[in-house]
């Protein structure tokens, strides 16, 4: 019984014997008529079509397919760690996946609300879930869309693997949520009100101050 690499032609064994030179390989028969090539540690360059082929007068072969599967692993120096965008602006985020079958990607929000799409010039939002593909760009953010996203790669291999990234939006103010903002219209009017009174309260205050020092002396006086 030989055993061999169909698409290079290497004989692989002879019975027991290993002839490449490849110490993850090798051959076992439980009797005469089972035999088993082992491969240890499987790589992807073991893919391909092995034969088994039996030295008989005429010869019989038994061809078979080795498909080696890789589950998917997200490359770090091509993917995106946390970025900081001012509000209004564009932000690209890059996911990049290595694996076999080639890895899908997707991405979502850690907390669940959804991914903001613009269209355009016409800025027409478009809400997902979720959204797929290696690079995902947002545009004209606002700091609504800040916070964390995943990008999740999968193959049908397990384990399926993710990354978080941590977007900022860089926001010149932000409104307190309790204070009331003055309108417009009414700013004018309450800057000169708020103006006339600061320049009434010192006179206020020293009006008031000899009003109580003339009742004090009135009633010093009646005492006496």
């Amino acid at each position: 019984v030989a055993w061999i690499k169909a698409d290079t032609k290497a004989i692989l064994a002879i019975h027991e014997h290993v002839i490449t030179n490849n110490a993850r390989l090798s051959v076992t028969h439980s009797d005469y008529n089972t035999w088993t090539l082992h491969i240890r540690g499987a790589r992807r360059e073991d893919r391909g079509i092995y034969m088994c082929q039996v030295n008989t007068d005429p010869m019989k072969s038994q061809s078979a397919f080795l498909e080696v599967v890789i589950p998917p692993d997200i490359i770090s120096e091509e993917t995106t760690n946390d970025l900081m965008v001012p509000e209004g602006g564009a932000a690209k985020l890059v996911c990049k996946a290595r694996g076999y079958p080639k890895p899908d990607i997707m991405w979502r929000r850690e907390d669940g609300t959804e991914i903001i799409s613009r269209a355009g010039h016409s800025g027409s939002k478009t809400k997902l879930s979720t959204a797929e593909g290696e690079t995902l760009t947002l545009s004209k953010v606002t700091r609504g869309e800040m916070g964390a996203y995943l990008c999740i790669a999968s193959n049908g291999v397990p384990p399926t693997v993710s990354k978080r990234m941590m977007l900022h939006v860089h926001c010149e103010y932000i409104n307190h949520p309790r204070a009331a903002p003055i309108p417009r219209t009414s700013q004018k009017t309450f800057f000169s009100r708020y103006r006339a009174r600061s320049i009434m309260l010192p006179y206020l205050r020293r009006y008031l101050i000899r009003s109580v020092r003339r009742r004090f002396n009135f009633f010093s006086q009646k005492l006496i």
